[in-house]
């Protein structure tokens, strides 16, 4: 987990983002994610550092997409609030079906705790309430 500001040019994350790189390059990148970010202006390799931290078993999809997907939908949120319940709705489809109900839940609880420890949101009462998402890194 980050407990504080994450160094952006140590060499794990220049050779994730070369992956991810290689990943668009042989296609087995999800195309209407690339095209998505495309059209908002950032690459794949530009995605925030936040979303190359990720360990969590039991997802359908790498865990920086899942990361990925969590900040676009805090970012493209219409209110600066959101129900937690509605969130996890979203984004348990990226969780294998036969992964336990219980621990998809206990996972996006911690995915939430790790955005909130960097400062991207606060989580009060069963809602989150969106402050500084990490950024896209530029060239």
């Amino acid at each position: 987990m980050v407990s504080g500001p994450i160094d952006e040019g140590t060499p794990d994350f220049v050779r994730q983002r070369a992956k991810l790189t290689l990943l668009l390059a042989q296609k087995r990148v999800d195309v209407d994610l690339v095209a998505y970010l495309y059209q908002k202006g950032w690459r794949l390799d530009q995605i925030p550092t936040w979303c190359l931290l990720g360990r969590q078993f039991g997802l359908v999809v790498p865990n920086w997409h899942l990361r990925l997907v969590l900040i676009l939908l805090l970012m493209n949120s219409a209110k600066k609030c959101l129900a937690i319940s509605a969130l996890n709705q979203r984004l348990e489809r990226y969780f294998h079906p036969n992964y336990q109900k219980d621990c998809r839940q206990v996972a996006l609880v911690n995915l939430y705790q790790e955005l909130e420890k960097v400062g991207g949101i606060k989580v009060i009462d069963g809602q989150i309430i969106v402050k500084k998402l990490p950024s896209f890194v530029s060239e």
